[in-house]
């Protein structure tokens, strides 16, 4: 029963922009309340965890997520990514190699970054920028958009002063998506074909057990007709 406008302001609260609210529930009297399943004030979710995998991997058995990272900050955090997308397209033992590294890149950084916050004490622990910084932004599929420029994280708050800009950026978005695309019809395939093997089964299991059951039924009936074993012509 939780208010979809209270949610709405929750998911557009961001530190120094706009203040985190309580969410709102609407009560059986038609009265709005504060939401019992929470005390705290809430803001949008990528503070805490821009990409849950996890917890929907706990919740909704999720086996395989798709991100579309459109946050900017999470874009230099990604460069490691774009870096094995890149050589991945060529050939070679030492292009494949310096791909499996990818994630080791990502963790270098990560690494680096904590200790920097450790000697230096910024950012602190437990703040929104510690917990902004040290989360996996990452999924199984990730579209990046890794063609901003230095110009577009000064106008991160402002709209687009033309129409030819604001296509520019879609294109760009098209085309780190369609990079993707690839590989996502081919999971698509490999999970069709899983899921007939796996109704073929039950099929064939589901007729297997009607014959074993056909047949026990018969041989029921025979002896219950003729519990002395004795034949017709006897």
């Amino acid at each position: 029963n939780v208010m979809i406008a209270s949610a709405i302001c929750a998911s557009s609260s961001m530190p120094m922009l706009v203040e985190a609210v309580r969410l709102l529930e609407k009560a059986p009297d038609g009265s709005l309340r504060p939401w019992p399943g929470s005390t705290d004030l809430m803001r949008d979710g990528t503070m805490m965890a821009d990409s849950p995998c996890e917890q929907l991997q706990q919740m909704w058995n999720v086996r395989w997520s798709i991100i579309s990272q459109v946050n900017p900050h999470v874009v230099p955090f990604s460069l490691p990514y774009v870096l094995a997308k890149r050589i991945s397209q060529f050939s070679g033992v030492f292009a494949k190699r310096l791909t499996m590294a990818e994630g080791w890149l990502r963790r270098c950084i990560w690494n680096t970054l904590r200790t920097f916050q450790r000697w230096t004490g910024f950012p602190k622990e437990g703040s929104w920028i510690s917990q902004l910084l040290f989360q996996d932004y990452f999924g199984h599929v990730n579209i990046i958009h890794y063609e901003m420029r230095f110009q577009d994280y000064l106008r991160l708050i402002k709209n687009e002063t033309s129409l030819e800009d604001f296509r520019n950026k879609v294109e760009a978005a098209s085309r780190c998506t369609a990079e993707e695309l690839p590989f996502m019809r081919l999971r698509r395939r490999v999970e069709v074909a899983l899921e007939a093997a796996l109704l073929r089964r039950r099929a064939a299991r589901r007729r297997s057990s009607a014959r074993a059951s056909g047949g026990m039924s018969r041989g029921v009936a025979r002896e219950f007709n003729n519990p002395l074993g004795c034949n017709d012509q006897a």
